[in-house]
């Protein structure tokens, strides 16, 4: 079933409410902004902006950044993520830079890693260069650990330097030195978090494409006789400022029709 005709089957509800789920036989490639939940369970070849929670299957595999509230993975993700909360189960795999507030880790990670509150669970790896406010560690992490406070548990494994402040130490093992973390960074240069400013920019970036969504909705409930405004709205279902100057012109022009005026815009949708 094409988008268009899943458009003009909508009945009237809240969009921001729905799930939107990408199934197996589907692959996405291009940049997907959202404000619905996302649950992925196929490929994407592209970036992702969600002002929602994103949820990754086992089959699931994002080639690209996303940037949304929460990013649930069992899959596996190829890109920068940033987001409030990320948790990476068992078998999962996320390989980029990971800017996060708190991060829950059973499965393995590749990149370097900021957030205030990183805990790598007795399943999970973290091949990473890590920073973070606070680090409980009771699997096994590959590479440099920077951290204000560091607990790390029984199972708990760093080979690698640990730069830390306050320690508590339950017969986990470090493989490196132990130094102060106020010793190697100034004020200036420690990590700082900003996913609220990102969510901030892009809950904007959503509200314009949601507005157009529901603009073109709209249009085409109203006109649904009119074949050569359908024919126009489908060549503008995806977002651009181009097609959003366009799309204001087909409102004018179907106002001034219903106002019987002779002057009518002419709008060039090729």
């Amino acid at each position: 079933m094409s988008f268009f005709n899943t458009i003009l089957k909508k009945k009237k509800k809240n969009i921001k409410d729905e799930i939107t789920h990408i199934t197996k036989n589907i692959k996405i490639t291009g940049e997907m902004i959202s404000a619905s939940p996302l649950f992925i369970d196929s490929k994407v070849e592209g970036d992702l902006k969600v002002n929602n929670t994103v949820i990754l299957s086992k089959k699931a595999v994002v080639d690209g950044n996303i940037q949304a509230k929460n990013i649930l993975v069992y899959g596996k993700i190829n890109g920068k993520v940033k987001t409030k909360n990320l948790e990476v189960y068992k078998n999962a795999q996320v390989r980029g830079n990971m800017n996060v507030k708190k991060m829950y880790v059973n499965g393995e990670v590749i990149g370097t890693i900021g957030g205030e509150g990183i805990f790598i669970d007795k399943d999970g790896r973290a091949k990473s260069a890590i920073q973070s406010k606070k680090s409980v560690i009771s699997g096994i992490v590959d590479g440099v650990l920077a951290t204000d406070i560091l607990e790390l548990n029984h199972n708990g494994y760093v080979r690698g330097d640990v730069f830390v402040n306050n320690i508590s130490k339950k017969q986990g093992k470090v493989e490196g030195s132990i130094e102060g973390y106020k010793d190697i960074l100034s004020k200036d240069e420690r990590f700082s978090y900003d996913y609220e400013d990102s969510v901030e920019k892009m809950s904007k970036e959503v509200a314009i494409y949601m507005d157009y969504e529901n603009k073109i909705i709209d249009l085409i409930k109203r006109n649904v006789d009119n074949e050569n405004v359908l024919q126009s709205l489908v060549k503008m279902l995806k977002y651009s400022d181009e097609n959003e100057k366009k799309l204001n012109k087909i409102i004018q022009a179907i106002e001034y029709k219903k106002q019987k005026q002779r002057e009518f815009i002419d709008v060039e949708t090729e």
